[in-house]
């Protein structure tokens, strides 16, 4: 276990020089500071690991909401509760119908914003509506 600290600059150091896993290992080492994750969910991304980038998607949603449970942790909604939403549609139900209903929030919160822009608005409703039959 690292000073968080020291992790935190251990991992920029090592991130900034493109040694993604030895970053990524020390962000596991230091339980996992959340806003890390970020960076993590999207390495896994880019990689294809679909599956490793969901679960960082997901602890990171779950860690904001750990803040405050209305909390939406971007202004515009961020995309990654629409993809974990999508994923849980056939895993849990409950799960992607709270993460979607978080992520269209965000037309209430934000939507008299003139450079407000959701961008899976559409398919977040119809994904909504098939779970909720």
């Amino acid at each position: 276990m690292f000073d968080i600290n020291v992790a935190c600059d251990l991992f920029w150091e090592h991130w900034n020089n493109r040694e993604f896993p030895r970053a990524i290992e020390i962000y596991n080492d230091a339980d996992r500071p959340f806003w890390l994750t970020d960076m993590v969910a999207e390495y896994y991304e880019e990689q294809g690991q679909s599956q490793d980038s969901i679960w960082e998607w997901d602890y990171l949603i779950q860690e904001y909401l750990k803040i405050r449970p209305d909390f939406l942790p971007l202004p515009c909604g961020p995309v990654s509760l629409y993809k974990v939403a999508v994923w849980y549609a056939d895993k849990d139900t409950a799960k992607a119908i709270r993460y979607l209903r978080i992520y269209l929030s965000a037309r209430e919160q934000r939507g008299r914003d003139p450079s407000f822009f959701l961008e899976y608005e559409d398919q977040a409703n119809a994904q909504l509506n098939m779970l909720n039959k």
